[in-house]
């Protein structure tokens, strides 16, 4: 006795047992379920370390040289690394160093940690490079909006409310990454310096830095101590007034102190601002909380929600969610729930319907919900989460878990049916164990060709593969779960609810003999008298099918409906802030006038610790949409001809996940990112403005805009060699003036309310915004008279970078592209021959496509590569199940017969080919399989141990045997994906909607195939002289 057939004996001897403890377990994977962290989609985020390298006064071009590239050239030769991009702009220089999927984090960050080290003494003084927190890609999960009604409270006191009472307590709550926070800027101690009346004194700008950074401070003196006793001693001189910074001496002129006072206006404002915020056209504060990778966002959500209540602020002051990702995570993962629990009355339904006994149709259903439970127990222990790829998983399995419990109930009510009609009846117990054991080779390799259809998904690389695994992680599972419910489950409860001693069977239920005796008529029947019509037929229709697929758009994934929208509007580069902030302004009002529209928040550049380079030019504006009205696209299209009547802006419209899975797959937050690699930056500039010109011109691309990497105004002061020689001055001298009295020099900090300020000494904004001023600023060296800069320098007024990025060692700009009203891949196909036509690259010039159109390519190669495996594992497992070449090719006939049925409904439903068609597409084709093997091998059974002869009469009695359970799985299987194919673009159904038709083509195409063109296959192919003998 093999170790499945003492299962099988112990459960149906032993049915008590048996429900106790599957009662145990369901219980206790539901209790664990319940515990489960949820999110949107599982975790996507690429293992990426991020390297910020403050380098104030530095421009963009000196950032590169001095400080970004030691960084890259340390960091590209570390282990696992994948691609290193940068970012360099004034006073800060960004790089990424992207690791493989899977990597460890931790790991990669001390590689990365090591290669800085290397680098530190080669960094300009001043500049030191820091590690970014671990985020993840959907980590931004709240924008809370801080605004006031006082108009006598400045936007800086609202920003230092913010600072102190919201973001320092949100950074210590469990699962929170970081807290950013925009808007009002960051206050500090300006020493305004006034160049004549420093001249008049004789003082310094070194003297007065020096002061300034004397001006407060504690100290400990250590400890006085007695026989019993010790006390500490401490020098408190830390302050933050005013008034002892004005009244703090720089040095004696003729015996008499000069104060700050005298030579400096002392005042406290916010340090200069590469960002602000606004809400409803009014300043305010925007905080961007952060979560932690793999931390459960509702969990997190309610954590700063509650402490958000909890806090007590002036009457003056509210907050606005103006974001939550739990809300989509809400939505999306109710959506999904809802479909799971639609299907599965679907699949109770049909059952009943075939089966029209409440106990068998209760064995049969028992099967889902344990199955499901037993899934749940596996992820949590393997550290899986509750979302939107797992969920769908169970939705794709909910009508084939009931499967192997189908087969089993069916042929045990039958034998059992037989046996009590028998004059020599056998004990229950025995007939079930048969029964059992006459399915159990079909139910097990159906399992196993349902399991390996999915493992190609295991083989997916890059971000798809993240998507997808999960999903055929809890298929799989749910899969295996249900082999082991049928034979252990089933033949207890079989045994308690149908097998008791005694009890009468009644009659084959009528839906079952009706429905066989259709199949019969109208197409086991005519198949079987003109089998060589039929199959001509069959591969026909097949082939027509199939020339579909050539005509049908492709894509990488379905968008993402979440209620929400990520709206940019770039202004020309050199755009100051205040500029900037009132195109923010207007575009927000703009896109206020749209019904459907219920909030808006406006950023304008970035905020002072993120990561993220976005110029004062650029504003993000983050949009809320209600749940009715018209349809998204609808809404972007009039948002986007609104906001497009501003002039001189370039719009790029998106939704937030999907605008981060872009940029995750090439940097770039749009679908389409052309490349352009060179070095020379103009020439850069000029081919991806020919570059953006030509994309303009390729239908269905829209939003097409430039990195930006334009050229910004700037004035440059150019030392004279000879005059410095001759006045005693070193370039030093020229560029400390430049340096500390343009840019300004951090001379200490102040701790206020325990919020460090910097003490910044820098020239009066008089003298800092006026070019004549600048013409006539002091040039002093030690022990020299001071001389104006315009006698040893050269001013001009001219144009620079204002941002350098690079890639793997390479320069390069990229051009951005949305795709609407067309699919990604065509487009993208007619812009390469379109670039290669019209695109004139210079020598050591290169242009690469990235973005969804790469990664498409790449995921299909990988698909149908692990298809092909899987393709020659089916082969094999038919080989060992049939051992007859002709059945395993008759088996195979099922495959082109799903797909073609799957084909057809995505072409029908007007789909564009996606990674999840092609999913649903491999998914079918195993499910298909399934019901072949169930019928191939009946006939076999009928011929080996009936010892009935080869021909008609064993071909339609094994078929019309077959039609009920056959019917019953195809159409759990396709009912039980109903809800998720009329979904629409429901939230959390966007990426498994086009699975659920396909399948549902293909189960369709493949059931009445498989009741037409198997059994003429059959009588062509299956005959004793190939093998297929005549009698037991």
């Amino acid at each position: 006795m093999s170790l499945l057939e003492g299962l099988v004996s112990y459960c149906a001897r032993n049915p008590l047992a048996v429900l106790a403890g599957t009662f145990a377990l369901g219980a206790w994977g539901l209790f664990e379920a319940s515990r489960m962290p949820a999110q949107v989609l599982p975790e996507l985020t690429r293992t990426t370390v991020t390297v910020m390298a403050e380098a104030p006064g530095m421009a963009s071009e000196e950032v590169e040289t001095l400080v970004v590239l030691p960084i890259e050239n340390a960091v590209r030769g570390t282990s696992g690394t994948q691609r290193v991009r940068t970012e360099s702009i004034a006073g800060l220089g960004l790089i990424f160093v992207e690791f493989g999927w899977g990597e460890d984090p931790y790991r990669a960050r001390q590689l990365v940690q090591e290669r800085l080290r290397s680098v530190e003494e080669a960094m300009p003084d001043g500049v030191s490079a820091q590690m970014g927190p671990i985020t993840s890609l959907l980590g931004e999960i709240l924008l809370v909006g801080l605004t006031s009604t006082d108009p006598d409270r400045s936007p800086l006191d609202l920003r230092t409310l913010a600072e102190r009472d919201l973001v320092r307590p949100l950074q210590a709550l469990p699962g929170v990454a970081q807290v950013l926070a925009l808007g009002g800027g960051l206050a500090e101690y300006r020493i305004h310096a006034l160049p004549d009346r420093m001249l008049a004194y004789g003082v310094t700008l070194k003297e007065l830095i020096k002061a300034a950074g004397k001006v407060q401070g504690n100290e400990v003196g250590g400890f006085l101590e007695n026989d019993s006793s010790e006390r500490m001693l401490r020098a408190i001189g830390r302050s933050s007034a005013l008034h002892d910074f004005e009244n703090t001496v720089v040095k004696k002129v003729d015996d008499r102190p000069v104060l700050i006072r005298e030579v400096a206006e002392v005042t406290m404002a916010p340090r200069p601002m590469r960002g602000d915020a606004q809400i409803e056209g009014r300043p305010a504060v925007i905080l961007g909380v952060q979560k932690q990778p793999d931390a459960d966002v509702r969990k997190v959500t309610r954590q700063v929600e509650e402490n958000l209540q909890a806090l007590s602020l002036p009457s003056d002051v509210s907050t606005r969610i103006l974001f939550r990702q739990a809300d989509f995570v809400d939505h999306a993962v109710s959506n999904v729930l809802d479909a799971l629990r639609d299907g599965s009355i679907m699949v109770a339904i049909i059952l009943f319907i075939f089966l029209l006994r409440f106990r068998t149709t209760l064995i049969a259903l028992v099967a889902i919900p344990l199955s499901f439970l037993l899934t749940f127990l596996y992820l949590r222990f393997t550290g899986g989460s509750v979302n939107v790829m797992t969920l769908g998983g169970l939705a794709v399995a909910a009508g084939m878990v009931v499967d192997d419990a189908i087969v089993l109930v069916e042929n045990v009510y039958r034998r059992l049916r037989e046996n009590t009609r028998s004059p020599h009846p056998v004990p229950a117990n025995e007939v079930i164990i048969k029964a059992t054991g006459e399915v159990r080779g079909a139910i097990v390799q159906a399992t196993i060709i349902i399991v390996a259809t999915f493992i190609p998904l295991f083989g997916l690389g890059g971000m798809e593969g993240q998507l997808f695994r999960p999903l055929a992680e809890a298929t799989v599972v749910s899969m295996l779960a249900s082999f082991l419910v049928a034979i252990t489950l089933g033949p207890a409860l079989c045994r308690l609810l149908i097998g008791r001693k005694g009890k009468a069977m009644g009659a084959e239920p009528w839906t079952a003999v009706k429905t066989a005796l259709l199949a019969k008529r109208f197409l086991t029947g005519p198949a079987l008298r003109w089998p060589t019509a039929t199959c001509l037929v069959a591969v026909l229709l097949v082939l027509s099918a199939f020339s579909l697929f050539p005509t049908m758009g492709r894509s990488f994934l379905p968008g993402f409906n979440e209620g929400s929208a990520m709206i940019s509007v770039t202004a020309p580069p050199g755009t100051s802030l205040e500029a900037s902030r009132e195109i923010g302004r207007v575009a927000e009002a703009l896109i206020r006038q749209t019904p459907e529209v219920k909030s808006v928040g406006v950023r304008t550049g970035r905020a002072e610790d993120d990561e993220h380079v976005m110029p004062v030019s650029v504003n993000e504006l983050e949009v809320e949409f209600h749940e009715d009205g018209r349809s998204q696209s609808e809404v972007f299209a009039e948002i986007r001809k609104r906001v497009g009547e501003l002039p001189g802006v370039a719009v790029d419209m998106g939704r937030p996940i999907g605008h981060r899975i872009d940029h995750m797959l090439s940097g770039v937050e749009a679908p389409i990112a052309v490349k352009i690699f060179g070095e020379d930056l103009a020439e850069l500039q000029r081919l991806a403005g020919q570059a953006a010109e030509l994309l303009k011109q390729t239908p269905g691309l829209a939003d097409v805009r430039v990195e930006s990497q334009s050229l910004v105004p700037q004035v440059q002061i150019l030392p004279d060699p000879d005059r410095l020689r001759a006045h005693g001055l070193q370039v030093a001298d020229l560029n400390h003036v430049a340096h500390a009295g343009f840019a300004g020099v951090k001379a200490g900090e102040v701790l206020d309310n325990l919020l460090s300020r910097d003490v910044v000494v820098r020239f009066h904004p008089d003298v800092r915004d006026d070019l004549f001023a600048l013409d006539h600023a002091l040039v002093r060296g030690e022990g020299l008279p001071p001389v104006p800069l315009s006698s040893v320098a050269t001013i001009r007024e001219t144009f620079g970078p204002g941002a350098v990025s690079r890639e793997n060692g390479r320069r390069r700009v990229i051009v951005s592209a949305n795709v609407a009203g067309r699919d990604v891949s065509s487009a993208t196909e007619e812009a390469q021959s379109l670039l290669r036509r019209e695109l004139d690259l210079p020598e050591g010039y290169s242009v690469h496509f990235e973005g969804q159109y790469e990664s498409r390519q790449k995921a299909t190669r990988d698909m149908l590569l692990m298809a092909g495996v899987v393709f020659l594992v089916v082969i094999a497992a038919l080989s060992l199940h049939f051992r007859n070449g002709l059945l395993v090719v008759q088996a195979l006939l099922s495959v082109p017969a799903a797909l073609s049925g799957g084909i057809v409904a995505a072409w029908w439903s007007g789909q564009d080919v996606s990674i999840a068609t092609l999913v649903g597409l491999i998914a079918v084709a195993g499910i298909a399989a399934r019901n072949v093997i169930m019928l191939l091998t009946r006939y076999q059974s009928l011929a080996m141990e009936e010892g009935m002869a080869f021909g008609g009469k064993l071909i339609m009695r094994g078929t019309v045997e077959r039609v009920a359970p056959i019917l019953m799985t195809a159409l759990t299987a396709a009912f039980a994906l109903v809800p998720l194919a009329l979904a629409g673009s429901a939230p959390g159904k966007e990426i498994l909607q086009p699975m659920a038709i396909v399948m549902i083509g293909g189960l369709v195409s493949s059931t009445l195939l498989s009741l037409v063109l198997t059994p003429a296959a059959y009588r062509l192919l299956g005959d004793d002289r190939r093998g297929v003998p005549t009698s037991s």
